[in-house]
């Protein structure tokens, strides 16, 4: 029922959240902040390559696979696609080792070349605190103005990620498309083209280590594309895939 459906959504939210915090603080473990930008492009862009490879394959699955065993292709779709994530999650868990000196399969030069790196961003830290990290609560983190205000940004990225990713296979058929297969297929050019379209920003980022317009002026053009797509006529798919690449990239 849908507040079941509601439930189990909101759920998914709660067990979620800490995830893409968690990564991005144990990526801080690995990288100094001089590759950062790539690094965590690198790791986003999961969220394209997913929708990429994931839309030719959710639609094949519910056209082909609907009726076997007396499941939906829906249902075959949440279990195809979820078990090698939830099994992969558990290796990773045991493979994946907190920082650097504690990680088996790096040879000992590697663990000083990367301690190396981290140690030399610390010493260029221009608020030392006596050779030693301060520790922060979070209570000072709640008091901060600029937490609130970034995390309004990062929601604003946020709505526009998941109006992408909920609703682009629905923008597809409202433009003719009714096979999924086919919208499927579609869906790979807008998260293709944002994938790659991350890793050479962040890269550039890096390189002229600038962060602020490297975050503003991706947001205006994903904003614009977002706008453009609500004043399209609804049967132009090719207009409608360019503002939604646009849209998809810019976020």
């Amino acid at each position: 029922s849908p507040i079941i459906f509601y439930i189990i959504r909101f759920l998914l939210g709660v067990f979620e959240a800490g995830f893409f915090p968690g990564v991005i603080l144990y990526l801080t473990y690995w990288y100094p902040g001089s590759r950062r930008a790539r690094i965590i492009a690198m790791f986003m862009s999961g969220i394209a390559i997913a929708g990429a490879l994931g839309g030719p394959i959710s639609g094949w699955i519910m056209n082909d696979m609907a009726g076997i065993a007396s499941l939906s292709g829906w249902q075959w779709m949440f279990i195809l696609e979820g078990l090698p994530a939830t099994l992969l999650g558990i290796i990773v868990f045991f493979y994946l080792d907190d920082r650097p000196e504690n990680a088996k399969w790096l040879a000992r030069e590697e663990k000083a070349l990367i301690r190396h790196h981290l140690d030399l961003e610390r010493a260029d830290d221009p608020m030392p605190h006596h050779g030693q990290a301060k520790r922060h609560s979070a209570w000072e983190a709640f008091k901060d103005p600029k937490v609130y205000v970034l995390s309004f940004a990062y929601f604003c990225f946020i709505c526009g990620v998941y109006v992408i990713s909920f609703w682009l296979p629905t923008f597809i058929k409202e433009m003719g498309v009714q096979n999924l297969l086919h919208v499927g297929l579609l869906a790979f050019i807008p998260y293709g083209i944002t994938a790659v379209g991350m890793v050479l920003i962040g890269r550039h980022s890096d390189q002229k280590l600038e962060r602020r317009w490297h975050c503003a002026i991706p947001a205006f053009i994903g904003a614009f594309g977002l706008v453009a797509m609500v004043h399209l006529p609804a049967d132009n798919i090719v207009l409608g895939l360019v503002f939604l690449t646009i849209a998809s990239l810019g976020i």
